[in-house]
């Protein structure tokens, strides 16, 4: 279980920035028969601009920016289908958050709740028939588990107690989440079929933003240094949150909100190095940061996603005019 001791942190974060302190571009696997597990899936990401979130995505080198969502509130949290066909994200009308679901390229915008509670942070299943999320319904945040068209809810979790950010484990069989259940923010992990509890952490540290790698083997999190504000991204092992690996370690900066590419090489995650929020991917060794977004003034971006396999529409087709903003321009690279 990981308890890192103030002095165990400083170590590794040491180690942790000789290979990460400096941001370099890193060359992507090239394009690959259609099934190949290259990390060639787009990235869906919150933009915010003058206080409102919208739902960009990119490739993973950044290029070919789209915006997928334009409504008059705010739209953030985006998840991918396990197929890459669909996203499912929260909207904020400024009163509620409910859940909502579009197409990869934002077409058919579904809203699956719509009820007095607040929803957020879903996340597909395996199989892309049902999404965890988090809801108020019951009082404070729980996990509840609906059909991917909003219908059949059901209660995974009754703490009585905060939870936070759940990921759906690649064998469907099993949902890591933060909360306090004990305390401080600590990781669990709840079984679907089969309700258990294990507790993958014990830190004075708030762990959140817990995801698995795509083979199951490891949980990467984000771990507040010290109290907070400042975190950094660890990789720890899904069985018992051993081994923990420090894959960033800047002491004076935010980092957060890791999502794995499809073959558990990359990592992209949310930085403050550049001095406003932005999008980095880093190799799961700890080496090749490159930042994959420049926001303009008065934006920001965060909350990355990435799309989870490579037999799914790619973009290939660049805005016209230098246009960010062409979600049509959406065309099938791969037909498997």
């Amino acid at each position: 279980m990981f308890r890192p001791s103030r002095r165990f942190r400083s170590v590794l974060l040491a180690g942790a920035f000789l290979s990460t302190a400096i941001v370099t571009s890193v060359a992507l696997p090239a394009a690959a028969a259609c099934g190949d597990p290259a990390p060639s899936g787009r990235i869906a990401y919150t933009r915010s601009a003058a206080c409102v979130d919208h739902i960009w995505s990119m490739n993973p080198d950044g290029t070919v920016q789209l915006n997928l969502t334009d409504g008059d509130g705010t739209e953030s949290e985006p998840s991918w289908s396990t197929d890459g066909s669909k996203i499912a994200y929260t909207a904020w009308d400024g009163t509620n958050s409910q859940l909502w679901t579009m197409d990869f390229d934002g077409a058919n915008r579904v809203q699956i709740t719509d009820d007095p509670w607040r929803h957020s942070s879903p996340s597909w299943s395996p199989d892309g028939e049902q999404i965890v999320f988090v809801s108020t319904q019951t009082g404070p945040p729980e996990l509840v588990i609906i059909d991917e068209d909003g219908s059949n809810p059901r209660d995974l979790t009754s703490f009585g107690a905060n939870v936070l950010s759940p990921s759906w484990s690649p064998d469907g069989q099993r949902v890591v989440f933060a909360s306090t259940k004990d305390g401080p923010v600590d990781i669990y992990v709840v079984g679907i079929y089969a309700p258990s509890i294990v507790r993958l952490t014990n830190s004075i540290d708030p762990e959140n933003n817990p995801v698995w790698s795509p083979d199951g083997s490891r949980i990467a999190m984000s771990v507040v240094d010290g109290g907070g504000p400042v975190s950094v991204i660890v990789l720890i092992d899904s069985v018992d949150g051993a081994n923990p690996t420090f894959l960033t370690g800047n002491v004076c900066i935010e980092e957060s909100h890791p999502t794995w590419s499809p073959d558990g090489l990359m990592l992209a995650y949310m930085s403050m190095n550049s001095g406003t929020s932005e999008i980095y991917t880093i190799g799961a060794d700890g080496t090749g940061v490159t930042r994959i977004t420049t926001s303009e003034a008065n934006m920001w971006a965060g909350a990355p996603s990435w799309a989870p396999t490579y037999s799914r529409p790619v973009v290939t087709t660049p805005p016209v005019d230098g246009d960010d903003d062409t979600g049509s321009s959406l065309t099938p690279a791969f037909a498997c």
